[in-house]
Protein backbone atom coordinates (compact mmCIF):
# COMPACT_ATOMS: atom_id res chain seq x y z
CA UNK A 1 0.00 0.00 0.00
CA UNK A 2 1.15 3.45 -0.97
CA UNK A 3 2.02 5.95 2.09
CA UNK A 4 1.24 9.39 0.71
CA UNK A 5 2.09 12.55 3.98
CA UNK A 6 -0.14 15.96 2.77
CA UNK A 7 0.37 19.36 3.84
CA UNK A 8 -1.82 22.15 3.50
CA UNK A 9 -2.99 25.39 5.23
CA UNK A 10 -6.44 27.11 5.51
CA UNK A 11 -7.41 28.24 1.80
CA UNK A 12 -10.24 29.47 -0.12
CA UNK A 13 -13.20 27.53 0.07
CA UNK A 14 -13.79 27.72 -3.22
CA UNK A 15 -11.36 25.06 -3.62
CA UNK A 16 -12.91 22.79 -1.04
CA UNK A 17 -14.75 20.24 -4.08
CA UNK A 18 -11.31 19.66 -5.69
CA UNK A 19 -9.72 18.84 -2.32
CA UNK A 20 -12.75 16.68 -1.93
CA UNK A 21 -12.10 15.08 -5.68
CA UNK A 22 -8.09 14.46 -4.44
CA UNK A 23 -8.93 12.59 -1.35
CA UNK A 24 -11.61 10.59 -3.25
CA UNK A 25 -9.38 9.45 -5.74
CA UNK A 26 -6.38 9.04 -3.00
CA UNK A 27 -9.17 6.71 -0.99
CA UNK A 28 -10.10 5.00 -4.12
CA UNK A 29 -6.30 3.71 -5.09
CA UNK A 30 -6.13 2.57 -0.84
CA UNK A 31 -3.77 5.06 -0.23
CA UNK A 32 -2.92 5.41 3.11
CA UNK A 33 -2.26 9.35 4.37
CA UNK A 34 -0.75 11.23 6.79
CA UNK A 35 -2.07 14.54 6.84
CA UNK A 36 -0.45 17.63 8.91
CA UNK A 37 -2.43 18.28 11.84
CA UNK A 38 -3.22 21.59 11.36
CA UNK A 39 -4.23 21.07 7.63
CA UNK A 40 -6.95 18.44 9.23
CA UNK A 41 -8.15 20.25 11.36
CA UNK A 42 -9.21 22.84 8.53
CA UNK A 43 -10.29 19.61 6.48
CA UNK A 44 -12.39 18.61 9.11
CA UNK A 45 -14.28 21.82 9.87
CA UNK A 46 -14.82 22.13 6.81
CA UNK A 47 -16.66 18.57 5.93
CA UNK A 48 -13.72 17.04 3.57
CA UNK A 49 -14.08 13.61 4.41
CA UNK A 50 -11.37 10.87 3.97
CA UNK A 51 -10.55 7.23 5.37
CA UNK A 52 -7.11 5.50 6.04
CA UNK A 53 -5.35 8.20 7.75
CA UNK A 54 -3.09 9.86 10.88
CA UNK A 55 -1.95 12.80 11.65
CA UNK A 56 1.51 14.09 12.34
CA UNK A 57 2.61 17.48 13.72
CA UNK A 58 6.77 17.23 13.01
CA UNK A 59 8.96 16.03 10.65
CA UNK A 60 10.55 13.69 13.21
CA UNK A 61 7.04 11.75 12.85
CA UNK A 62 7.04 11.43 9.02
CA UNK A 63 7.67 7.67 8.55
CA UNK A 64 10.93 6.25 6.17
CA UNK A 65 8.37 4.26 4.16
CA UNK A 66 6.28 7.50 3.07
CA UNK A 67 6.50 7.63 -0.93
CA UNK A 68 5.60 11.06 -1.39
CA UNK A 69 4.46 14.67 0.09
CA UNK A 70 1.20 16.45 -1.43
CA UNK A 71 1.85 19.98 -0.84
CA UNK A 72 -1.87 21.51 -1.35
CA UNK A 73 -2.26 25.18 -1.80
CA UNK A 74 -0.10 27.54 -3.30
CA UNK A 75 4.06 28.77 -3.70
CA UNK A 76 3.85 29.46 0.04
CA UNK A 77 2.39 26.13 0.87
CA UNK A 78 5.19 24.54 -1.10
CA UNK A 79 8.03 25.95 0.60
CA UNK A 80 6.81 24.99 4.20
CA UNK A 81 6.14 21.56 2.76
CA UNK A 82 10.00 21.70 1.70
CA UNK A 83 11.06 22.96 5.13
CA UNK A 84 8.91 19.88 6.84
CA UNK A 85 10.41 17.26 4.48
CA UNK A 86 14.05 18.26 5.09
CA UNK A 87 16.68 16.13 3.77
CA UNK A 88 14.23 12.89 4.02
CA UNK A 89 14.24 12.57 0.35
CA UNK A 90 10.88 12.31 0.32
CA UNK A 91 9.84 14.07 -3.13
CA UNK A 92 7.42 16.96 -2.88
CA UNK A 93 4.39 17.82 -5.59
CA UNK A 94 2.67 21.09 -5.44
CA UNK A 95 -1.02 21.05 -6.20
CA UNK A 96 -1.62 24.58 -7.03
CA UNK A 97 -4.89 26.12 -5.66
CA UNK A 98 -3.59 29.49 -4.88
CA UNK A 99 -2.92 32.31 -7.60
CA UNK A 100 0.43 31.74 -9.26
CA UNK A 101 2.21 28.49 -8.75
CA UNK A 102 5.64 28.98 -9.67
CA UNK A 103 6.28 25.96 -7.23
CA UNK A 104 3.20 24.37 -7.06
CA UNK A 105 3.05 23.34 -10.69
CA UNK A 106 0.01 20.71 -11.18
CA UNK A 107 -3.10 22.91 -11.33
CA UNK A 108 -6.19 22.00 -9.96
CA UNK A 109 -7.86 21.10 -12.83
CA UNK A 110 -5.18 18.73 -14.10
CA UNK A 111 -4.29 16.98 -10.58
CA UNK A 112 -6.17 13.62 -10.54
CA UNK A 113 -4.30 13.12 -13.95
CA UNK A 114 -1.03 13.98 -12.87
CA UNK A 115 -1.38 11.80 -9.99
CA UNK A 116 -2.02 9.30 -11.78
CA UNK A 117 1.33 10.01 -13.96
CA UNK A 118 3.23 9.95 -10.75
CA UNK A 119 1.44 6.76 -9.55
CA UNK A 120 2.77 5.11 -13.10
CA UNK A 121 6.22 6.75 -12.70
CA UNK A 122 5.98 9.05 -15.67
CA UNK A 123 7.50 12.49 -14.45
CA UNK A 124 10.57 14.21 -14.30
Amino acid sequence: MKKIAIYGREFNISVLPYVQTLFNFLNSRGIHLLIVDDFHDFMQENSIHYTNYETFNSNSQLENDIELMLSLGGDGTMLSAVSIVGNSGIPIAGINFGRLGFLASIQKDEMIQSLEDIFRGEYK
